[in-house]
């Protein structure tokens, strides 16, 4: 059953509707740049799979997806643990949300030593996170019939994690601010064929330029994908990695990811993840 709304409710929800109101009549003007946590596999694969790209670090990070896991983790998929109490199950979960959907268990992350997560955050910003990616999980479930389930991460709010079976595949969605006035560019676009990296431009929904890439990840024989852009101040990214534990490429194409960046609910978690940011600000290396 729901209960009366707090002021931080009502002023989320309001929120919201603004961030909805304000994505709806920007489609008229061009926007901002575009880029889009995932889970579980060990952080030592996010060098394998920087190798594996065939481009380094600059590869890695044009691709924009990563895996983290539990220290002591065996490399198998994190288990579920609660987050949050059961009555939030009932509440508004943010843009394009419908509060009958089913509450999605976060799979639980615990953080490295000296590593924070959303658990630090204080109580209203998580809270809000948290409402933030269960609105995102049943919004990508339902664009993505039939590919599996996808869960909330506990450790940040740019994590998910899409279950397919035994396979556990980490998905990315962020939204991270970028500075007001800059100019939002995804990495130089290019494709390796011997290397299995395809790159190539893509224009989405009103006139957004976007960077879709499928890439082998791991090794040669799983592919992960993503779709990278840029919007209002941030840039965002949408990205699923293979489940190397069971050598399995990520189980939704590029072009999946690219008609669903086009859909309107996913376009108001957006706009509302740009004017209301729940990410650091992405800092620029300059130089080598």
């Amino acid at each position: 059953m729901l209960t009366d709304p707090t002021n931080f409710e009502r002023e989320t929800s309001a929120a919201l509707l603004r961030a909805a109101m304000e994505h709806a009549s920007d489609q008229a003007q061009p926007p901002g740049d575009l880029v889009a946590g995932a889970v579980v596999q060990g952080r030592r694969r996010r060098a394998r799979a920087q190798i594996a790209m065939g481009a380094g670090v600059t590869a890695a990070v044009a691709l924009g997806i990563f895996a983290v896991t539990a220290p002591g983790s065996s490399g198998a998929p994190a288990q579920a643990t609660g987050v949050g109490s059961a009555p939030d199950s009932g509440r508004d979960l943010g843009p394009g949300s419908d509060p009958t959907a089913e509450y999605r268990t976060p799979v639980h992350v615990v953080p490295s030593p000296g590593e924070s997560s959303m658990a630090d955050l204080p109580a209203a910003e998580r809270k809000r996170q948290q409402r933030f990616q269960q609105t995102a999980a049943t919004t990508l479930d339902h664009l993505l019939p039939g590919t599996g389930t996808i869960r909330p991460v506990d450790l940040r709010v740019d994590q998910y994690q899409l279950t397919d079976g035994s396979a556990a595949f980490p998905l990315t969605f962020s939204v991270r601010p970028e500075g007001k006035g800059e100019d939002h560019h995804a990495a130089a676009c290019v494709s390796d064929p011997a290397k299995h990296l395809t790159c190539r431009q893509v224009v989405l929904p009103g006139g957004i330029h976007a960077t879709a890439r499928t890439s082998a990840m791991n090794s040669l024989d799983t592919t992960g994908i993503s779709v990278e852009f840029g919007y209002g101040d941030s840039l965002v990214e949408i990205s699923v990695l293979p489940d190397d534990l069971h050598a399995a490429s990520a189980p939704v194409t590029v072009e999946q990811l690219t008609t669903i960046t086009g859909d309107a609910d996913f376009m108001r978690l957006v706009a509302y993840a740009d004017k209301h940011p729940m990410e650091e600000e992405r800092t620029t290396v300059v130089g080598g």
